[in-house]
């Protein structure tokens, strides 16, 4: 490493600090961007949060408040799904099925039921 002049350590210095100035800088882009996606997705959040209480009330049920919230495993009744209406256990898509086994459930009797 004698054969290099003063002048070549220094440009190979200052090549290797500008490298290093621009990872820094790559590394403080990536945190920031990483940080308004975090932030972004706590906003969308608090969002979804007021439109379900929104769609709730607008469909006549109250909204639990943290102190009132009955974990699932406590709740008596239907749980609510995401737009507020009860979940009976039917698989979406399966309109007029119940558990029950009730008269009128069969989607194919429903409509000579209504038209009698």
């Amino acid at each position: 490493m004698d054969g290099l002049p003063d002048i070549a350590w220094i440009v190979i210095g200052l090549i290797t600090g500008f490298g290093m100035l621009h990872l820094l800088r790559a590394l403080a882009i990536t945190v920031r961007n990483e940080t308004m996606i975090h932030d972004l997705k706590v906003g969308v959040a608090e969002i979804q949060v007021q439109r379900f209480h929104a769609e709730m009330l607008r469909h006549g049920v109250a909204p639990q408040t943290a102190e009132d919230a009955e974990t699932p495993d406590d709740a008596d009744g239907p749980q609510l799904d995401a737009v507020g209406e009860a979940d009976d256990g039917n698989v979406a898509g399966e309109v007029g099925h119940d558990d029950t086994g009730a008269a009128g459930s069969d989607p194919v009797a429903e409509p000579a039921r209504r038209a009698a």
